[in-house]
């Protein structure tokens, strides 16, 4: 399943990248699809990421092309966790010099 919004991991979390400051709407990660990993990329009719994707950030271009949209996207880990072969994967951001000071 994905995330239930408990905040659990942004307490453990020691790069601070899953911490919500106050008027931040979403974590300071960006989740990516794997062209090489991904079974759409390649050929196979697959909506394992999108099915579950309750925003419908999930996105594709063509039948075998899915984009994830950064402005739709919570970062729930919905679909990472629903990938059958792993090819989503999410990349801490930077984060912003007042929560780094």
């Amino acid at each position: 399943s994905g995330c239930t919004f408990c905040e659990e991991c942004a307490e453990v979390c020691e790069a601070g990248v899953l911490s919500l400051t106050e008027g931040q709407e979403r974590i300071n990660a960006r989740f990516i699809i794997s062209t090489e990993s991904c079974m759409a990329h390649h050929g196979t009719i697959c909506f394992s990421c999108k099915e579950p994707c309750l925003e419908e950030a999930i996105l594709f271009a063509g039948m075998f092309n899915p984009v994830i949209d950064d402005d739709r996207c919570t970062g729930c880990g919905f679909c990472l966790s629903r990938c059958p072969t792993g090819a989503i994967t999410f990349q801490p951001l930077p984060l912003p010099a007042a929560v780094e000071a």
